[in-house]
């Protein structure tokens, strides 16, 4: 059985290396589809690809904020750059100065606060070794919050069965009582033709053309039946696992039809009863299905 996954979770990574450190957070919450929302800083744009590859390739559905930090602790950020042949230069014409009996006192100081000669130039980012951190950093969070996402699906899961054993309970009773129904209507509808009678003899042919527009009428065999097959459709979609939420959402509308149906349908107390139970408790599982992935 593949894992049935919540689409709440939260996850947060880390990788570092050389002074420079990336901290991703994953946040999740209901959506009817994927919907990945990525704030990065400007520098690491390049990489946005790549994350929404990592994530989207275990993550089917749900809202899913992703937050990238960077640090660079690196001490060495800029490196000095030498104009060497400009450098060259200064020195040829500063030695043609003192071969004319000038004093030359033209040295390595004078050239290193040269500012046309001396230049800081700023160390970029190597874009290969930051996607390897990104893409260690994102695992590391997706795993975080694949496992919260996991452990919430089983508690939803498990509330799931229990309830769909719910939904088999009241169909078994409102099956047993149904067939009371018709005799009970016949017998309450002899009483009335009788009182209103008042000794005369009954139409027996009336009496049973009216106990068989009432049975047609209030028949809900057929719900019952659809109902039953839709319990062993639920089971057979939680065993299978895996990305089972609008599956089931789709299955809990069609068997709160049913539920509404045999309620219109009935004329009997506690099959309306069951029938009131089996809407609260379809209700009640919609609302944890809406959570599934």
């Amino acid at each position: 059985m593949k894992t049935i996954n919540s689409m709440t979770g939260y996850g947060k990574g880390s990788s570092s290396r050389e002074g420079r450190k990336i901290t991703i957070e994953i946040k999740s919450v209901n959506h009817r589809f994927l919907d990945l929302s990525i704030k990065m800083p400007r520098q690491l744009q390049f990489a946005e690809d790549e994350i929404k590859k990592i994530i989207s390739s275990e993550i089917s559905r749900g809202h899913v904020d992703v937050f990238v930090n960077y640090e660079d602790n690196r001490l060495l950020k800029s490196k000095l750059v030498i104009n060497q042949e400009l450098a060259d230069r200064y020195v040829e014409e500063a030695q043609k100065l003192s071969a004319k009996g000038l004093i030359n006192n033209f040295g390595v100081s004078e050239i290193l606060s040269n500012k046309d000669i001396v230049s800081l130039e700023v160390i970029e980012d190597d874009e290969n070794t930051m996607i390897s951190l990104v893409t260690e950093a994102t695992k590391v969070a997706l795993l975080q919050i694949l496992e919260m996402k996991s452990t919430e699906g089983k508690k939803l899961t498990e509330d799931l069965l229990s309830k769909i054993e719910g939904i088999s309970l009241a169909i078994s009773i409102i099956s047993d009582r149904s067939p009371y129904t018709i005799k009970e209507y016949s017998e309450r509808l002899k009483m009335r033709i009788n009182e209103v009678l008042d000794g005369f003899e009954i139409d027996s042919n009336r009496l049973a053309q009216e106990i068989a527009i009432y049975t047609d009428r209030s028949n809900i065999d057929e719900e019952l039946t659809r109902l039953r097959g839709h319990v062993e459709h639920y089971k057979k979609i939680i065993n299978a696992g895996g990305f089972v939420g609008k599956s089931l959402d789709f299955l809990t509308q069609e068997a709160n039809r049913e539920a509404n149906t045999i309620a219109s349908k009935s004329n009997d107390s506690i099959i309306t009863e069951q029938a009131l139970i089996l809407k609260n408790i379809i209700e009640m599982m919609r609302e944890q299905i809406q959570n599934l992935e």
